[in-house]
Formats: structure tokens, C-alpha cells, sequence
């Protein structure tokens, strides 16, 4: 058995024959993928009487269906792979693969690059709750799902030939691993799922899935969002859903048709206590998650998040299709900090950006907001850490926490092991204090 280009496979054809001494044979690729076998026969027949020889010549064409070696049955949005366990389920390491596949004609996702796509595979599911939790891995790091690299899954609503992007996500990154989530699932649709990967890389993966009902999260919310009442880091583990309102930001700090918008969001509020500079930095807990903000000023006060006016929109990330190196600065932590002098950000990353914005200014007594969203949609958090001159107001009895925190006797033990607990009664309410300002707004 011989192997050709695209793995094809040549057969051994059977024939009828008679005293045959000889027999050639061959394989040739239609242009539609199927295979001619074609035999030629030679003989000598001996006369009766004489030594005149006849020459025979047999040709035989069989046509065979394609059989590929390697190739995956998925190979279409036609012909995908059913899964029916979707709750907190992975597949064995390198048990997909893209060996052999094809790009397939669908349009391509808008997050995958506009060329150097490499072959791709399909899934499907029924929904049986509202959001998705979707991870491909490849060639990762020192516990690998496979061989792929630089991999890209989609998510898609609709049928074949009409389909409706719900999500997707890229390695732009080669970290060989993606995970992103997909919400507003409607439970009993079918969905698609299309695994691929970039500059033209195949090779084995591991998938994993989880779908499950997110509830709609109040911190996502401008109105019911948390009141931070100091100026302590704040870690969030997950982020996930856009609240119950999902508009809150559309048609703010975009341009040319590329504005921010809630993917997977949380708010927080505060009232400035003494005047000051504002800067901060976000960290995700992700390296490869595109983390954007805004931040506003509130005019009449915490509770006024429907005049909120934006003063600092940061929505740059990858310029997809372009190497690394053209966008690399626009990735990892983001926030505001000295020295800068930009005030917004718009998608990609054009000349100059560098996913830092300028500090603010605070004024006493107004009200500010800041969402963060996790536009990679992975489900993961980051970390929040302020600085700058300003303090955020909270009072207990008249304490400033943000001043107390100067205060040895104002700091809970638990929360701070290296400080003396000198005051337990003044420590232990001020802790419940910021449990109830930060938690409970």
C-alpha cells in the first residue's frame, strides 16, 4: 500500500485474468476525490500447431470511494461530531485531531485571521442551559492536550450553511491554549462548534465543557454594583455574564464601528474623600485575557449611573492577523498611571498605545464608577490595585477608612498579621464595616 499527497491510498485492484504473466497497475485522483484504478494485462497465447503469438491487452477502471488516511469524519459543519456530555466534560488528551482535514468554505470567524488558517473540525450539541464554557488545548506548556498549535475554537447558532457566531476565541498568543465562554444559549438548540488553528497548524487536541445556567450577577450592574470604601486591592476569580442590563455602555469611546461593550463585567462605585490623583492597575488572572475598563464620573452622586460621563475608555488589544510584535504592548495589565498621557484607547493597537491610560484627577465629595470587562469572555478575573494621592470616602463613627488604615489600632489582625492588634472592639467593627461597604453596597 502506497501512500500519496493528502494521505491517499492506492488499493490493490482485483482483476479477471487468464495465463496472465503480467499485470500493471495504478491509481489515478479525479478532480472530485475519487480514485481510478487502472490495469494493464499482457498475455501470450500459444496456436495450436504454430508459434504465432497474440498480444492481450486488458484495461480496467474501477472507481473507489476516497478513503483517506488520517482524515477526520468532522471535517464539516455537515458531518459534525455529536457530543452529548456537556457538563464539566474534557476528552482524553489528543483524542481530536485536524490531521487530514480541510479549511472548511464556511466564512471564517471574526476573530480568527483574515488568512494562514489551518484546517478545521466540527462539534455539536443540544443546550441544556444557558452558558458555555469552552476550552481547546493543544501543545501547551508541560501538561499538553496534543500537538496542536496556536488553536481557535467558534461557537454558532443557526444550521449549516446559515450559521450566526455566537463566540469565538484565537491563540494569538502561542500559548497553544484558548478558553472562552459563550452565553444567551437557548436550552434545546442545536449549536456548532468549529476547532482550528492558525498559520496553518494541525495536529491533536484535548476539548473540554462545560454548560451551565449563570445567574445574573448584580456586581455587573451599574446600579447594584459594589462601593469600595478604601483604597485596598481587590481580587475578583471569575467574571461572568453582563448583568441584568447588557446596554450600559454601548456607543461609548468607540470609533469606526468598534466600541466596548459588556461582555463579562463587573462595576464598582466610589465617593472620593480627599482630592487627589486616581491611578490604578489591572491585572488579569489570565495572562492571555484582553482586559478593557472605563471609567466615569458620576454627577449626582453613587446612585447616578444613568447620567455616568465617561472620563478614561481603554478598549485596546490585538491587531488580528498582524504578528505579535505589532501589539504586544497592548496586552497584559492595564489601568492608569504617571506619565501618561492619553485619555482613550480605541480597538487593535495603534502607534503609540501601550493599554495604559492618563491618571484622573478626584475631587472631593464626587461620585465615580469603573467597569472592568474581561473581553476574552474566559471566565477569569484579575486583580485591582489603586494608587495616586486621592482616598475614597467611608464612614464608621466618623472614620475615614482610608485614613484609618494609617492607624495601627484601626486594622484587624486577621487581615493584616504584621500590624498589632491594639483596639479588637474598633478593629473588629471596622472590618465588619468594610465587609458591609464592599459585599453589600
Amino acid at each position: 500500500m502506497e501512500n500519496l499527497e493528502h494521505g491517499l491510498s492506492c488499493f490493490r485492484l482485483i482483476f479477471i485474468t487468464v495465463k496472465s504473466y503480467a499485470t500493471y497497475a495504478f491509481c489515478l485522483l479525479n478532480a472530485k476525490g475519487a480514485i481510478f484504478g487502472v490495469s494493464f494485462g499482457k498475455r501470450a497465447l500459444n496456436a495450436r500447431g504454430g508459434g504465432r503469438a497474440t498480444l492481450g491487452l486488458w484495461i480496467v477502471f474501477s472507481l473507489f470511494a476516497l478513503q483517506a488516511a488520517g482524515q477526520v469524519a468532522n471535517n464539516e459543519c455537515s458531518t459534525a461530531t455529536f457530543l452529548s456530555n456537556t457538563v464539566n466534560w474534557c476528552s482524553n488528551p489528543g483524542v481530536f485531531s485536524t490531521n487530514g482535514a480541510t479549511l472548511s468554505a464556511d466564512p471564517r470567524a471574526g476573530c480568527f485571521p483574515g488568512s494562514g488558517n489551518g484546517p478545521d473540525v466540527w462539534f455539536s450539541f443540544i443546550a441544556q442551559a444557558t452558558d458555555l464554557q469552552i476550552s481547546v488545548k493543544g501543545a501547551a506548556g508541560s501538561s499538553p492536550g496534543g500537538t496542536l498549535r496556536n488553536p481557535q475554537v467558534a461557537v454558532y447558532s443557526g444550521g449549516c450553511g446559515a450559521l450566526t457566531l455566537v463566540q469565538c476565541i484565537s491563540d494569538g498568543f502561542g500559548t497553544n491554549y484558548v478558553e472562552t465562554q459563550a452565553g444567551g444559549l437557548e436550552p434545546g438548540k442545536t449549536y456548532f462548534i468549529r476547532v482550528g488553528a492558525r498559520n496553518g497548524s494541525s495536529g491533536t487536541f484535548q476539548l473540554c465543557l462545560n454548560n451551565f445556567n449563570l445567574p445574573p450577577n448584580p456586581r455587573a450592574d451599574c446600579p447594584t454594583s459594589s462601593v469600595l470604601c478604601s483604597k485596598l486591592p481587590v481580587t475578583v476569580e471569575f467574571v461572568g455574564g453582563e448583568g441584568f442590563d447588557p446596554n450600559e455602555i454601548d456607543g461609548l469611546c468607540g470609533r469606526n464601528g468598534c466600541s466596548p461593550s459588556e461582555e463579562q463585567t463587573i462595576w464598582f462605585k466610589w465617593t472620593c474623600g480627599v482630592s487627589g490623583t486616581l491611578s490604578f492597575d489591572i491585572t488579569p488572572l489570565n495572562p492571555s485575557d484582553d482586559i478593557d475598563f472605563v471609567l466615569f464620573e458620576l454627577p449626582g452622586g453613587l446612585d447616578d449611573c444613568p447620567n455616568k460621563t465617561p472620563v478614561r475608555c481603554m478598549s485596546s488589544g490585538e491587531n488580528v492577523g498582524q504578528p505579535i510584535s505589532n501589539w504586544a504592548s497592548c496586552t497584559g495589565a492595564t489601568g492608569l498611571r504617571s506619565n501618561e498621557v492619553d485619555e482613550i484607547e480605541y480597538c487593535g493597537c495603534s502607534t503609540g498605545d501601550n493599554n495604559y491610560l492618563a491618571p484622573i484627577t478626584m475631587a472631593a465629595g464626587k461620585s465615580y464608577a469603573l467597569v472592568v470587562i474581561n473581553y476574552s469572555r474566559s471566565g477569569r478575573g484579575f486583580t485591582l490595585n489603586f494608587g495616586g494621592t486621592g482616598t475614597f470616602s467611608g464612614s464608621f463613627n466618623g472614620i475615614d477608612p482610608s485614613q484609618a488604615l494609617l492607624a495601627s489600632k484601626w486594622v484587624d489582625k486577621p487581615f493584616f498579621p504584621d500590624v498589632p492588634l491594639t483596639d479588637t472592639l474598633v478593629a473588629y467593627s471596622y472590618r465588619l464595616m468594610l465587609l458591609q461597604c464592599f459585599f453589600f453596597g
